[in-house]
Parts: structure tokens; sequence; C-alpha cells
């Protein structure tokens, strides 16, 4: 099942999973996964190459009912009239992890179907910047901390996600840890559950996982 989410407001407390206006999730194909770097390409005397700028990418969907599509424009751009929206986004990357961007979102094109349906629907995504948060020490997660570093360089410590129920049903929240030493514990708030249990240990540099929230009482991994 896609996970993937918008918050019109651009606030990541309040992505919502694009299932709830379309009946089709978004196909991003490899060549269509976001970018974690920017799109200008630099390249210094010694030869070293790097890239600048913001993030471009598409919302992309193969076919949708007209009705959805028009339910989905309302939502997210507040009518038709709205050349651009800015928001957050939760997309699958060039890693292929689901992470949360800050950006634009331009009016689609697309060509008509018969029957009533849109297909080849393509949403520009434009000025995307990852949206992420770096922890240190034993904190209690939001529910706008939709990717979470924890830096273990300093010793081992434990993240508290947000209650499920304070989250959107089919929405992610990523953590990650950072640095060699040390274990990073993501554990549960009350009684929720998580992936079956009650936490999870990452001991691996780099090591992240991917959590959904049932919007009720539990997360698992994706």
């Amino acid at each position: 099942m896609p996970y993937f989410a918008i918050a019109p407001d651009a606030n990541p407390a309040n992505l919502i999973n694009v299932e709830t206006w379309t009946k089709l999730p978004p196909h991003i194909l490899p060549d269509r996964a976001i970018p974690l770097t920017g799109k200008v390409r630099r390249r210094a005397l010694s030869g070293a190459a790097r890239h600048d700028g913001h993030i471009d990418g598409a919302l992309t969907f193969d076919l949708l009912a007209r009705a959805d599509f028009n339910a989905f424009v309302n939502a997210v751009f507040g009518g038709f009239t709205t050349p651009s929206q800015r928001i957050s986004l939760t997309l699958i990357d060039e890693l292929g992890y689901y992470s949360p961007f800050l950006g634009y979102i331009e009016k689609a094109s697309f060509q008509i179907a018969p029957g009533g349906l849109l297909r080849d629907i393509v949403f520009p995504l434009a000025n995307l910047t990852l949206h992420s948060v770096t922890k240190t020490s034993a904190a209690t997660l939001t529910a706008a901390d939709r990717l979470v570093y924890g830096d273990t360089s300093g010793g081992s410590f434990t993240l508290t996600l947000p209650a499920a129920s304070a989250i959107q049903a089919r929405t992610v929240l990523s953590v990650s840890k950072i640095g060699a030493a040390g274990t990073l514990t993501v554990e549960r708030a009350g009684a929720d559950t998580l992936n079956g249990g009650t936490s999870l240990a990452l001991t691996a540099d780099g090591e992240r996982v991917d959590l959904v929230s049932d919007g009720v009482g539990a997360w698992r991994r994706v």
C-alpha cells in the first residue's frame, strides 16, 4: 500500500494520505524518485562536483477519475484558479525511502481519456527541501517530526514516538541513526504497539526505519 501524503497548509503535522482524495495512488517510477541534491551542478577546480539549489520533481498519476482529480485540486490548491501552492509532502526519494519535503506544487498537465477519466497526470514540484530534525539525546517526537536523525556519537538514547492516534492514518514518520557508536532505541508511546512490540533498536550507522501509523494505536514498519 502506498503512503504518499500531502499537507496543503505546509505543516508536516497535518500530512494526509493522498488516497483520502483519490482512489488510485500516485505512480513513482525509479526515474521519478525525488533526488536528495539540487539540480544546479558546479565543478571546482579540483574536479570535484557538487549540486546546489533546490530540488525539483513531480507527483504523477497514471489514471484518475475526473471527480477524484477535482477533489484533489480543490483540497490541495483551494480551487482551480491557484497556479501553485506551498505544501508539505511525503514522497519516495532516490534511496527508496518515504521522505518528507517542503516545497511547491503546480497545476497539472494531463490528457483526457474516455469514460470521464484523465490519464498521464503530472503535478510539477519545485523548490523542494528535505524536512528533517536531529536529536542528540532522549526526546519525545511530535507529529511534525517526520524525519528524525538520532546522533548517538555521544552515547545511546531513546526516542519516543508520538501517540499513533495523534498522527493521520497511513502517513509515515522515519527515524535514522547517525554514528557508529551506541544504540538508538525507538519506543512506543503509552499502550501503543510498535511493529507488534514496544520498541525497535537501531545499532548500525545509517540504519533507518520508516514507520506508518494506523491512526488509532499501532505503528508498523513500511
